[in-house]
């Protein structure tokens, strides 16, 4: 069996993931940089307000425009890997409503901005899984059972770091409102972006061992 879907899409997989991990770092950054700004604003460090406000923008900017290009890359590897197996396309249905709900955050701006990012992180998560199960069901297959064990073991640590994830996201607003606890919000959300970086590393480092041993050109 030679998976000529999965062949053809894994590289835009992989890709498209490890743009993900670009945004995520610079998601982080840019949270990084307002959980400073709320410091600056309360020190009343004029200099150091007006520097925060000129390169806060810059990584949350680029950091969108990221998303919307791992997603792209990765839809292009779904829609070619899915007809090896059906759980690519589950995967593609949640990343469109991943897009969806990223989209909407510009429209409904009355809305926390960190409920968008948990209901986003979840999403990331079950199109992420899916992905990791599709390839477990593809090694089955192909009977190496080593490698799928450890496509399972990667299903299990992105379920626990994205909760990690998303409970970080769900204190972060408490500890960034309180002045003096402004700095434990600066851990969280390095907490938080080292949680999900993490999690795309075992993730991709198992996309690219597959791909290396079934599916190179």
């Amino acid at each position: 069996m030679e998976f000529l879907g999965v062949k053809k899409g894994i590289n835009f997989m992989i890709v498209g993931e490890i743009m993900g991990v670009i945004s995520s770092i610079l998601f982080g950054f840019d949270t990084l940089l307002l959980a400073i700004t709320s410091t600056t604003i309360n020190s009343g460090n004029v200099d150091e307000l007006g520097m925060v406000f000129i390169l806060s923008p810059v990584p949350g900017l680029i950091s969108r425009i990221t998303v919307i290009l791992s997603s792209i890359v990765l839809g292009i590897g779904l829609i070619k890997a899915l007809r090896d197996e059906s759980k690519f396309k589950e995967a593609l249905v949640i990343l469109i409503i991943s897009m969806l709900i990223f989209s909407s955050q510009f429209v409904l701006q009355s809305i926390q901005m960190e409920y968008f990012e948990i209901a986003l992180g979840l999403a990331d998560m079950w199109v992420m899984v899916a992905i990791l199960q599709g390839m477990v069901s593809i090694l089955d297959k192909m009977k190496n059972n080593d490698l799928a064990e450890k496509g399972i073991r990667a299903i299990k640590w992105s379920v626990a770091l994205t909760s990690v994830s998303v409970i970080s996201n769900l204190s972060y607003e408490f500890f960034v409102s309180n002045t003096s606890l402004v700095w434990a919000g600066v851990s969280i959300t390095i907490v938080s972006a080292a949680a999900q970086i993490i999690n795309y590393i075992i993730y991709i480092s198992f996309l690219s061992k597959t791909k290396r041993l079934y599916f190179s050109k």
